[in-house]
């Protein structure tokens, strides 16, 4: 089962384990730490640090083990991908993630600004006290 998500950025913890087991191709980029990617099946093990990406497909369960905390972004790839080069792969990736980043900068934008309409809100619906008056 794929744990590629609708919001693809997914903070791993360190020691935190992603299970990928669908079968479909995907690409995992790696916004921040260090993680240690395994699959069945295949003898290599990928270490991927901040600004590394890895494409992957087919049968097998894949394991993506944060070293320490990490934010990735694991993005599945539609079947016609597979006749994409890996330039093009790998651009789309980078856009997606790009996507992502800016989707999440824009959501702490607004909850800022409504943490400040709030701010505003009690501040001018209660009367502010001197500071030297008292209590």
């Amino acid at each position: 089962m794929s744990q590629a998500m609708r919001h693809p950025l997914t903070d791993l913890r360190r020691g935190a384990t992603l299970r990928i087991d669908d079968g479909q191709p995907h690409v995992i980029d790696v916004f921040e730490g260090l993680v240690w990617v395994t699959r069945d099946g295949d003898p290599r093990d990928v270490i991927l640090e901040a600004g590394d990406s890895f494409r992957f497909d087919g049968p097998g369960l894949t394991l993506v083990q944060a070293f320490d905390d990490a934010r990735v972004l694991l993005t599945d790839l539609v079947e016609t991908s597979r006749s994409m080069s890996a330039f093009a792969l790998h651009r789309r990736a980078r856009a997606q993630r790009d996507a992502a980043l800016a989707a999440l900068i824009a959501r702490g934008f607004a909850a800022a600004e409504s943490a400040v309409h709030r701010l505003v809100e009690r501040l001018t619906h209660r009367p502010l006290r001197p500071s030297n008056a008292p209590v």
